[in-house]
Parts: structure tokens; sequence; C-alpha cells
């Protein structure tokens, strides 16, 4: 009877064990799908405030015609420099001086034709990208750009 008892110990001893590993395993895949999902989430919030600021830098160049001046009205601690305007972005994605930036978006300007294009990119920090867009307005035909067939 003793000897029955014993082997019932062991076997129940060993099941527990077997759930133990078993337990652990799972918990190691568990926590390392939330860490991925937990590090997805951080970087799709980022690239949406990216996209959210670079279609601002976008709205603001379509509906000013390209105007510089414009720029620095909507955006005061922006730098504009040649065909580049430089917008600076905080850790919390608010407009502020160069010095306190943690993100900025380059707009850089570029005519040709009758076309003015807008190459516009968000940068992190390091100088890495993380999105960019490119946008362009037409000028309009005109009397004096057209010949009339005779």
């Amino acid at each position: 009877m003793n000897k029955r008892q014993h082997a019932k110990n062991s076997v129940i001893l060993l099941e527990m064990i077997i759930n133990i590993l078993l337990f652990s395993v799972l918990l190691v895949v568990g926590l390392t799908f939330f860490i991925k999902t937990h590090t997805m989430t951080k970087d799709t919030k980022l690239l949406h405030q990216a996209v959210t600021c670079c279609d601002n830098a976008a709205t603001v160049f379509e509906s000013s015609n390209a105007d510089p001046s414009v720029f620095a009205a909507q955006y005061p601690d922006c730098v504009i420099s040649d065909e580049k305007i430089f917008i600076y972005y905080d850790n919390d994605f608010k407009e502020c001086s160069a010095k306190d930036s943690v993100y900025k978006v380059i707009v850089s300007l570029s005519s040709l034709d009758r076309a003015t294009n807008a190459h516009i990119q968000f940068l992190d920090k390091d100088n890495s990208e993380i999105f960019n867009i490119t946008t362009s307005i037409y000028a309009p035909l005109t009397a004096e750009h057209t010949e009339v067939a005779q």
C-alpha cells in the first residue's frame, strides 16, 4: 500500500511540474505578444501624428499658393531659408523652437514650368524619416499660354 501511495504521489508531482513548465512557456509567449503590441501601438501613434503634421503643412502650402510668409504667420517658430521651411515640434507634437524640438517637418519648395512642388518630410531627432508626402500647385493656363488653331 505504501508503494502504491508513493507511485501516486510521484505521478501527481510529475503532472504538477509539467503544468508549471507549460504555464511558463505560455506566459513567455503571451508577454512577447504584449510587448510587440505595445511597440506597434506606439509606432502607429507616431505615424498618425507625422501624417497629421505633414497634412497640415500641405494644406498651408496649397491654400497659400506656396507663399512662405503664410507659413511664418501659421507657424510663428518656423525657420525659412532659401527654398526650405523648417517647422519644429516637441514631444507632445506642439510647435516649438528649434532648440526644444524632438521632431521637425521640412517643406522643400521647387518650381517647374507652371507647377510649384512641395516635398514635405517628417523627421525625428536623429533625422530619421518617419513620413513624407509630395504635393503640387499648378498655375492655370492663360490666354497668352494658348494658341488659337486656325
